[in-house]
């Protein structure tokens, strides 16, 4: 358990869609399995949660509805992972007005819960002129003509990355078969695309080969309309985006965060993020960078890396994200009693320049003595030894 419970990556969004009376919420969530508890049986393991939902208005409960899900897997590596998932989803109605909305997750195999912040909605219903929230999609699946969006199901965001999502904007009051769209982000910048409608009516959200698909759903109901804008994420920074329809100033504007999702962790303090370049930056630089604002730092820190940014015409670098996620790993890795952040020592150090050694050999002697041979091949053609003299784990680079 110490070593998958690392972070809680919990996301949850809902879609809410009006009908005569009351308007129905498409609840979806996702978890990683590095938040999940799992537990050895033979050569499985297993785990799950339990999910919870509760709809309050005036105080009073108007609904609750739950789902359950268990995972099973053979590789014990992959719970520690932040890449695999379990997804789920309830629906539930609820009648126009304001109303909160409570989740709660047990975590199977464990007494631990997550804790989910209260959602306060304004159930709206069907006589304005809006757009409802955007549904951020990462695929498109055509199938006997009739198309299947996959949700990306990131708490409703943008996730901030090298790959290109899509957004489904719902418009009531609207059946144009395209719309001019502004996106403006935070710093003033903004640029235009176009919706194709590719849904009527309110969609259908389903379970799919343990995927939340979204497709075309009563084609009587004209109240909705679904224009999809495609692949534009890659041209966003992190932060807020202000989605307006051009040229119709009665539609009000919706928006939509683009974050981070698996951010490393080692960005998350500005300060330390500058001083761990000593890896492989010469300290003048690093006071150089450090001697603007606090304010600042993260974003002279994005100028730094921009000169290694492989692809300039997107503000994501994955030059930047490869070496603070190797941070991480080495934090993670080779701590020692002696060393708290594993990036300090020197496998961090190496493992930070380098990245995974192609293998790893150990020698043993009855005193403690221990030497780690790291190899790497390629055009990097080196080998580190390190030697850990009292058997603690506190590795010095030898040769």
């Amino acid at each position: 358990m110490f070593a998958q419970m690392r972070n809680n990556s919990f996301f949850w969004e809902i879609n809410q869609f009006p009908e005569d009376s009351s308007s129905i919420l498409h609840i979806t969530y996702r978890i990683t399995y590095e938040s999940l508890v799992f537990v050895k049986d033979k050569n499985m393991y297993n785990s799950g949660l339990n999910f919870f939902v509760e709809t309050f208005k005036n105080g009073n409960v108007t609904g609750r509805i739950s789902d359950s899900k268990n995972v099973s897997i053979y590789d014990y590596s992959l719970t520690n992972s932040a890449n695999h998932y379990v997804e789920g989803m309830v629906s539930i109605r609820i009648p126009f007005g304001e109303a909160k909305i409570y989740a709660d997750v047990e975590l199977i195999n464990s007494d631990k819960k997550i804790k989910i912040p209260t959602k306060e909605l304004i159930i709206a219903s069907r006589d304005t002129s809006k757009i409802l929230n955007p549904i951020v999609i990462k695929d498109i699946k055509s199938e006997d003509g009739l198309y299947k969006y996959l949700l990306c199901n990131y708490s409703g965001t943008i996730p901030y990355s090298d790959k290109s999502y899509s957004v489904l904007i719902p418009i009531m009051k609207t059946s144009v078969p395209e719309l001019t769209f502004k996106i403006k982000q935070q710093n003033d910048s903004s640029f235009t695309v176009i919706g194709e409608k590719v849904i009527s009516g309110i969609p259908d959200f389903k379970i799919e080969n343990k995927s939340i698909l979204i497709r075309q759903g009563d084609i009587s109901d004209t109240t909705f309309s679904f224009y999809l804008i495609n692949n534009f994420s890659n041209k966003l920074n992190e932060g807020r985006i202000t989605i307006e329809v051009k040229d119709e100033p009665n539609i009000k504007h919706g928006f939509l965060d683009v974050l981070w999702v698996h951010k490393p962790l080692s960005l998350s303090d500005n300060e330390r993020a500058i001083r761990i370049l000593r890896n492989i930056e010469k300290e003048k630089e690093l006071n150089k960078l450090l001697s603007v604002d606090k304010e600042k730092y993260y974003e002279e820190l994005k100028k730094y890396w921009s000169k290694y940014d492989p692809d300039e015409s997107t503000p994501y670098n994955e030059v930047m994200n490869e070496f603070y996620c190797r941070v991480d790993t080495a934090d993670l890795e080779f701590g020692s009693l002696d060393i708290d952040n594993g990036s300090e020592s020197d496998r961090g150090k190496i493992y930070i320049k380098f990245g995974r050694p192609e293998k790893i050999e150990r020698t043993y002697s009855e005193s403690n003595q221990t030497l780690e041979f790291w190899y790497y091949g390629g055009s990097i053609n080196r080998k580190f030894v390190f030697e850990d003299k009292a058997g603690l784990g506190n590795y010095i680079l030898i040769n």
